[in-house]
């Protein structure tokens, strides 16, 4: 069966959306969500998680057969947007889709479309926050279990990792590195496999419930997300497992290893 399936692998990241049914219930009125949304500071911090963890461990995937748009807002400050389109040039599996204020799952199917390209006969649509990482070789163990569970497997499905780590930037300057299990998918790195004609994507529902919805695997042999807790975390942070389990100086090994992060920019960042 495996030979008769070609897959092409895309994701969506928002950076600072508007929406008018999803963020103002964190946010209130439309006015108050674009003051706080735009906020330099808050903006300056996102922009850097994004460049330092979650950019910059997909540029440097093992396998670049994929394509990811970034869904921002079109009237973003114009230096923020600058920003935005510096770090993503050197990088074409990369698009800069800016949208005007919207429907969130709309602008999300906007974004997808616009990825996509024709000719294959699955899609793999995940999804990951602009302030969270993937191990480097996430594309290529997403690919290749996605090929194995299309045997097995009635599409749609789920494919989810739930073993990663989880930077606290709660304490300014005191940053720390935590291992995690999670007991159900969290939004990082999380794909939904389907047929290419099938318009869905990973946002259609809330990740934690999604194994109410589809067939659901969930992947724990190696640390494949890194997940941020700070101040600004829309949909808040909470650990749903079993958390801190290993020595700081081995999650430290293990997070350099599977993301090839430096750990004074972690302590840092």
């Amino acid at each position: 069966m495996t030979s008769e399936i070609s897959l092409q692998i895309i994701g969506v990241i928002r950076f600072s959306v508007l929406t008018d049914d999803f963020t103002p219930l964190n946010y209130g009125d439309a006015q108050t969500m674009r003051q706080r949304f735009f906020d330099p500071h808050r903006l300056e911090e996102r922009l850097t998680m994004f460049e330092h963890l979650c950019l910059s461990t997909l540029a440097r995937q093992t396998d670049k057969g994929f394509r990811c748009a970034v869904l921002t807002a079109e009237d973003m400050p114009d230096w923020a947007m600058d920003r935005l389109k510096a770090m993503l040039a050197p990088h074409p599996q990369f698009l800069l889709y800016a949208a005007p204020m919207g429907h969130h799952y709309a602008l999300i199917k906007d974004a997808y479309r616009a990825t996509a390209a024709p000719g294959f006969t699955h899609r793999v649509s995940f999804r990951l926050d602009d302030d969270d990482g993937m191990a480097l070789d996430y594309i290529a163990r997403l690919r290749a279990l996605s090929l194995k569970l299309l045997e097995i497997s009635r599409d749609p499905f789920i494919v989810a990792y739930n073993r990663g780590y989880y930077l606290d930037r709660s304490t300014p300057g005191q940053n720390t590195l935590l291992d995690s299990v999670e007991r159900a998918p969290l939004s990082a790195g999380t794909a939904l496999i389907h047929p290419d004609e099938l318009e869905t994507n990973p946002y259609r529902y809330n990740h934690r419930a999604f194994a109410q919805y589809y067939n659901t695997y969930s992947e724990i042999e190696d640390g494949m997300f890194l997940r941020t807790i700070h101040p600004d975390n829309i949909s808040g942070a909470d650990k749903q497992g079993l958390t801190g389990r290993k020595k700081a100086e081995r999650v430290a090994r293990e997070v350099v290893d599977r993301f090839g992060i430096d750990l004074e920019l972690l302590r840092t960042l």
